[in-house]
């Protein structure tokens, strides 16, 4: 259940994280590793510094989304009426269908495709200034 999570949430952090690493400027990594730094200490002194804000918000949104998407349906839905979350939590004590694996690897893949698409597009972009 803690993978599913993970998994459905890496394409909001990389959402939150990719516009980040796009503003740093890639003179400083390089210019630490210039001054003697080695690779991991470039990138926890000047990288991770510069995409700090962009890793915090990821994670507040994914800890967000993934509490509000099981607990809010979990304590508010009506009788017949079942999410997928609150559906894999009621199936978790007989055993899942295949047929929820199918359908979370379905909806993986389409988030997954439409970040790639939405990330390329915005490289072959030209920035105007």
């Amino acid at each position: 259940m803690l993978i599913a999570h993970i998994t459905f949430n890496i394409p909001y952090v990389i959402l939150s994280v990719m516009p980040k690493l796009k503003q740093t400027d890639r003179n400083t990594y390089e210019a630490a590793l210039d001054l003697g730094a080695t690779h991991l200490q470039a990138f926890f002194k000047v990288v991770f510094p510069d995409i700090m804000p962009g890793v915090l918000s990821g994670f507040l949104l994914a800890f967000t989304m993934s509490l509000d998407d099981f607990i809010i349906t979990h304590f508010t839905k009506g009788a017949g009426i079942n999410t997928l979350s609150t559906l894999i939590y009621s199936e978790v004590r007989r055993g899942i269908r295949p047929s929820m694996y199918a359908l979370s690897s379905i909806i993986f893949l389409t988030v997954l495709i439409l970040l790639i698409f939405v990330n390329f597009r915005s490289i072959k972009k030209p920035v105007q200034k």
